[in-house]
């Protein structure tokens, strides 16, 4: 026997806290069910029974591809109103590798009674602080069936969102990529080559010709040095962005950009908008909600902002009220916060807004990659031309030279 302290609902939905004694955490659910209240969170004290999801905390990691997968798949199963644990079981049987290992441990720790929030709050890898609070909301309430759907959809939307930034940006580094090989073949192999021909000539090079011949026989002197030094700041100014201040430092001059760090903002707006109105919807408070939704925007300035707002919020100010005071929230969000508190409709006018701000994203994306990929192409190809121009221009000099001399009677 073990000792498990309590959060739990009574009757009336007053929540209530205490400890009781238990063989296991099951043990300690059910008794706590019998008595007429449910349990919200079961914690074992000094004595109690190892938690029961202590095997699963070592699982292997999921792609957030697969977890938006895995989550559709769910959702559509316990929205036929299939017991959960049978749920987990087909999942398991279609799942194949890391995946269906992490499934069947999941699987079998619900069905020895642990709540499904508290089996995947270790696998943090995995499953996210929103993923666990949404869930656990969802079984708080008992509707885990429209949890499951919001969250299904919050996943798919950053997927789909991920997926477009990355194939916004494949064609111009592919580009760029194969551009700077040519250069680099150009300058080490084929100009080192011409060198030696250019000596025998023995007469004055054009002046874009030995500045050539000098990039290209310092090149493989310089080179490891430039790659190093690249590494090393890479290595840097990744250690500093690490820390809260660094982290600071950098997401604020991303901020301040001239044409990203609007994008960049945008995106952190309605990553928080998005985030606070899912789990709002889900049912999870006010301020648990806006402390997950603050990390959940990934720019630790507008993060800071909204931390903030807990504390305006935990003293009776409104969310839009609080809003307006930060300078990092737009006038539209501060705005559709109003009008959704005045209606009742928060959650789903918080959505709204991070849909509005998504879409002004693609826009302004699809506005950047057409001058990005044309001034990519400007570019290489300047400097592709100034080195066959700088290998030609000897090669006129002495085919005029010839014909002068042919002349010549």
């Amino acid at each position: 026997m073990g000792r498990y302290r309590y959060r739990a609902l009574d009757s009336q939905g007053v929540a209530i806290a205490g400890e009781i004694e238990a063989s296991d955490r099951r043990d300690a659910a059910s008794r706590l069910r019998a008595s007429g209240v449910f349990p919200t969170d079961l914690d074992g004290l000094a004595g109690a029974s190892a938690p029961a999801n202590a095997r699963v905390a070592q699982g292997p990691r999921l792609s957030r591809g697969q977890v938006a997968v895995l989550t559709r798949q769910l959702a559509d199963l316990v929205s036929s109103g299939m017991p959960l644990h049978r749920c987990l079981g087909i999942l398991c049987d279609q799942a194949a590798g890391r995946q269906r290992q992490l499934l069947e441990a999941v699987s079998q720790e619900v069905q020895r009674g642990a709540p499904l929030s508290e089996v995947l709050r270790p696998l943090s890898r995995s499953f996210s602080t929103l993923y666990v609070e949404m869930i656990r909301a969802g079984e708080t309430s008992g509707h885990l069936d429209a949890v499951l759907m919001r969250l299904a959809e919050h996943l798919e939307n950053q997927e789909v969102r991920r997926a477009q930034i990355i194939s916004a940006f494949t064609y111009p580094a592919v580009i760029v990529v194969v551009a700077v090989g040519a250069i680099i073949f150009m300058v080490t192999f084929l100009v080192p080559r011409l060198s030696v021909v250019f000596a025998d000539l023995r007469q004055a090079l054009p002046a874009p010709t030995r500045l050539l011949l000098a990039i290209a026989h310092a090149a493989p002197r310089a080179g490891p040095w430039i790659g190093g030094g690249l590494v090393l700041l890479y290595l840097g100014a990744r250690r500093a962005a690490s820390t809260q201040a660094g982290g600071m430092l950098l997401d604020g001059a991303l901020l301040r950009l001239p044409v990203l760090g609007r994008l960049v903002g945008n995106v952190a707006i309605a990553r928080f908008a998005r985030t606070l109105g899912t789990l709002l919807a889900g049912g999870v408070p006010m301020l648990g909600a806006l402390e997950i939704a603050a990390a959940a925007s990934a720019n630790r300035v507008i993060a800071a902002q909204a931390s903030g707002l807990q504390q305006s919020v935990r003293e009776g100010e409104s969310l839009s009220r609080a809003m307006a005071e930060c300078s990092a929230f737009p006038p539209t969000l501060v705005h559709m916060a109003a009008v959704g508190e005045e209606t009742g409709n928060l959650p789903a006018m918080l959505v709204r807004c991070a849909d509005a701000a998504d879409f002004q994203f693609d826009q302004a994306m699809r506005r950047v990659t057409s001058l990005v990929e044309p001034a990519i192409i400007l570019v290489m190809g300047g400097i592709v031309a100034f080195i066959v121009l700088s290998v030609l221009l000897p090669v006129f000099d002495i085919y005029s030279a010839i014909n002068v001399s042919g002349r010549t009677p």
